[in-house]
């Protein structure tokens, strides 16, 4: 596979993640119906103005945290809701994986706080934990940091 094919392959899978159904996809058919312009042009403007407002913007601190707190708090509220356990888990796994992060970063931030593309690549971590997919970030780190550090320190205990 070539590397225009994979490009094509990558932009044609988030055209059809742009057509399912999101919360933001209504507001991306009426941009869309009004202006003329592709939703997928819409988003990847968005994403991209997104991107520079996180390096150079004034809130970017405040922006990063909406989005590592707002989504998955929605979540989390719907899956209190839910019977099935499974999704109960799955956010609790990414609320032990953000505060564990929390911690970690309350005693190197004013360190990153200089490095301008820091919140972008905080944004970018914290959407990793939080991805919609079986295996997401919080699973991954969880299992394979959290959990043996936690029993680590309760067998010394």
């Amino acid at each position: 596979m070539t590397d225009n094919d994979k490009k094509e392959s990558w932009f044609a899978r988030f055209e059809a993640e742009l057509k399912r159904d999101h919360f933001f996809v209504p507001w991306l058919e009426k941009v869309e119906s009004s202006t003329g312009i592709k939703r997928v042009y819409i988003a990847s403007g968005f994403l991209s103005f997104l991107a520079l407002y996180l390096v150079m913007g004034h809130f970017a601190e405040l922006l990063c945290n909406i989005i590592g707190f707002a989504y998955p708090a929605i979540q989390s509220l719907k899956a209190l809701e839910s019977s099935s356990k499974d999704d109960d888990t799955k956010w609790l796994v990414y609320w032990v994986t953000f505060a564990f992060f929390s911690i970690v970063e309350f005693f190197s931030e004013r360190l990153l706080d200089w490095f301008p593309p820091y919140f972008l690549i905080k944004v970018l971590f914290m959407v990793w934990l939080y991805v919609p997919i079986e295996y997401n970030g919080s699973y991954i780190l969880y299992h394979r940091f959290i959990q043996i550090g936690r029993a680590s320190c309760r067998e010394r205990v």
